[in-house]
């Protein structure tokens, strides 16, 4: 990990991220077009069969859950098997798990039960894809390129997820409502495919016997407990979801309230089109970033726009500035997120890898649902303003804490090795 100012390297030329690389973010790309339109369209399916809100809110809840109680057992499988069979496995068996769904959709008697099941069983699949391919990219591109390559799969995700998957997926929903389910059951046949071209050994090696399941869980744990840098990096990359996600929570509550920004349903929309946008710019320039700046810099900027894009919206009482606040936000979430990636895999052995990013993605997680229900009960209590105002005070003066905190432990790191 770069602690200084990268200005010659800036001028070095740059290695290409090969043809590895392209076929894994192609198959990335797919498989989250398949995502993006699953957000969307079990939803709407759990809305034909019911009008309960919270049994639809619940189909919502049951794909993220996967990132809370699967993650950390997907982490040592990752490190344990091939991480490119690993991610075909999960390609093939949501396969599977949408064929199927699709025979009950097409026969007109889909209990609501199995859209629960579904949608957790596909969560899961893509908790463990997702953890697979932000382990192997170190194996399959040149170290130096590692922030583009973590940059493009960000925004590839952003794009599919996103922008296009969503619309995609309520567009087939209204031609038939096994539609987007029979599509998106070929997104991962396609990806499965692409992925099978992949070449080489992309299996961790491991100087010991693999153990126990809880074992190897503990053992990735450890070693983030114990690393100065990891423990500061995850505290500073919870920080982020967690403001983020509870923000994100009442959102739709701040733009349509008229003690809000008082816009049409279409205005949220827009708004939540502008924060895409702004994370694909934010996850694009990582690399352009990194090669002018050191990852604890551009960090520690990110974490401090993110609070002022907040402080911005709380402001804000019209579009204008709303729009403004949100590509803020959402690049400055996006670049923090994609630099944290890459300083995770340039601080954890390949071996621990795939239980390194585990252990994130339920920070992550945990960050989210606990900013979520403290946003809501802070717009309930004091004002849907409130949630946007605290969190962007806050962040702005924990901001310069972390990036001292972050700056002494990599520091600390480098003199160590």
């Amino acid at each position: 990990m770069t602690t200084v100012r990268r200005t010659e390297e800036s001028q070095t030329p740059l290695a290409p991220l090969g043809g590895q690389y392209q076929r894994l973010w192609a198959a990335t790309a797919i498989s989250n077009l398949g995502n993006g339109i699953l957000f969307a369209a079990m939803p709407l399916l759990a809305q034909t069969i019911t009008n309960w809100p919270a049994a639809i809110s619940a189909v919502t809840a049951s794909t993220a859950l996967p990132g809370l109680l699967v993650a950390l057992h997907a982490g040592a499988v990752i490190d344990r098997l091939d991480r490119r069979r690993v991610m075909v496995a999960m390609d093939l068996a949501r396969l599977a798990i949408l064929l199927g769904f699709c025979v009950l959709v097409i026969g007109g008697n889909v209990p609501l039960v199995a859209v629960y099941v579904a949608a957790f069983l596909l969560g899961a699949g893509d908790v463990t894809f997702d953890g697979a391919a932000r382990s192997v990219v170190p194996a399959i591109v040149p170290a130096e390129r590692l922030d583009a390559a973590n940059g493009r799969l960000a925004a590839a995700t952003d794009t599919m997820d996103e922008l296009a998957g969503p619309p995609t997926g309520v567009a087939l929903f209204a031609v038939a409502a096994s539609a987007p389910f029979l599509f998106d059951a070929f997104t991962f046949a396609a990806s499965a495919i692409l992925l099978s071209t992949i070449t080489g050994k992309l299996r961790a090696a491991r100087e010991r016997a693999v153990g126990s399941f809880r074992r190897e869980i503990a053992e990735g744990l450890h070693f983030v407990r114990t690393s100065r840098s990891l423990r500061v990096l995850a505290a500073g990359t919870g920080l982020l979801a967690f403001f983020s996600l509870g923000n994100l929570s009442v959102l739709v509550l701040f733009v349509l309230s008229p003690k809000g920004l008082d816009l049409p349903r279409a205005g949220y929309g827009y708004l939540l089109m502008t924060l895409a946008i702004g994370g694909l710019a934010g996850s694009l320039g990582v690399e352009r970033f990194t090669r002018r700046w050191d990852h604890v810099s551009v960090l520690s900027v990110a974490v401090a726009l993110n609070g002022a894009a907040y402080a911005l919206l709380a402001a804000a009482h019209g579009p204008v500035l709303g729009m403004i606040a949100m590509v803020v936000w959402g690049a400055s979430v996006s670049a923090g997120m994609t630099v944290s990636i890459g300083m995770r895999q340039a601080l954890t052995p390949d071996h621990l890898l795939g239980r390194v990013m585990s252990v994130f993605r339920v920070l992550v997680g945990l960050g989210g649902v606990t900013g979520a229900v403290l946003a809501g009960v802070i717009a309930d209590v004091v004002g849907l303003r409130a949630s946007y105002v605290y969190s962007g005070l806050i962040q702005l003066a924990l901001a310069p804490v972390f990036a001292l905190a972050l700056r002494r432990a990599a520091t600390a790191t480098a003199e160590q090795t």
